[in-house]
């Protein structure tokens, strides 16, 4: 989907709240940002729509609950992806 829009991005894989869980970075603007299009699903698990933003386009602070696989947290991996020191903001 990113590619196709005309994004960069990278497939990440981890944890999150404790369960291996695979997210993506995103280059927005010449920089790289977390996003998890699966935990903003606005379809709850209730079937109430709900839209949110709490993982979209976010720095790595906003990202607190996500924990990368060691090979994503590389001196090398973090050169080429570095994450944006600020999360995105909508203009």
């Amino acid at each position: 989907m990113f590619v196709d829009a005309g994004l960069e991005s990278k497939i990440i894989s981890g944890k999150a709240n404790e369960v291996a869980h695979a997210w993506n970075l995103v280059k927005i603007d010449d920089k790289w940002y977390n996003i998890d299009l699966t935990w903003d699903d606005p379809i709850t698990n209730t079937g109430e729509q709900v839209l949110r933003y709490n993982y979209f386009l976010k720095n790595q602070d906003g990202f607190w609950d996500h924990i990368r696989l060691d090979k994503f947290n590389t001196s090398e991996f973090l050169k080429l992806y570095p994450i944006a020191e600020e999360s995105y903001v909508m203009k």
